[in-house]
């Protein structure tokens, strides 16, 4: 039913993990320049990934039912803080802050949760809250 949020999803996943370790390990304390220029493409890219991933979720807003509604609602809260989170490091690399790699930590921890509970927890809401007929049009909409 929602194998396009899913695939968005490792996308996501996969910029994000691979590419903060390499950061993290590629750090020079004697030239931090190029890491915080890397590391503000790709915050920005990252940015870019949560907003389409995000948007393939309101496209379902207001065209199955409430419950379905609530569902997207709750998560358009978790867009918003990782969109600011993700601006937030962005301003951090251009002023070349180092606690920023700390604020990191925060933003995985979000997103890794949100995207444990999206493969689950929202599936099965998604499954609870629909019909035969609804989860046919989610399907249709998503594709």
């Amino acid at each position: 039913m929602i194998d396009k949020i899913i695939k968005n999803q490792t996308i996501l996943k996969n910029l994000y993990y691979e590419k903060l370790d390499k950061l993290r390990e590629t750090f020079d304390f004697n030239n931090p320049t190029p890491t915080f220029e890397e590391m503000q493409k790709y915050a920005s890219n990252l940015q870019e990934e949560i907003k389409k991933h995000f948007s393939l979720q309101e496209k379902l807003k207001n065209q199955i039912n409430p419950q379905v509604d609530k569902i997207i609602l709750e998560n358009m809260l978790v867009k918003e803080m990782l969109i600011r989170m993700s601006q937030k490091i962005i301003d951090g690399a251009k002023n070349q802050d180092i606690n920023i790699f700390s604020f990191f930590d925060d933003f995985e921890e979000i997103l890794r949760a949100y995207l444990l509970k999206e493969e689950g927890l929202f599936l099965q809401e998604l499954n609870m809250a629909t019909n035969e007929n609804e989860k046919e049009k989610i399907k249709t909409i998503l594709s």
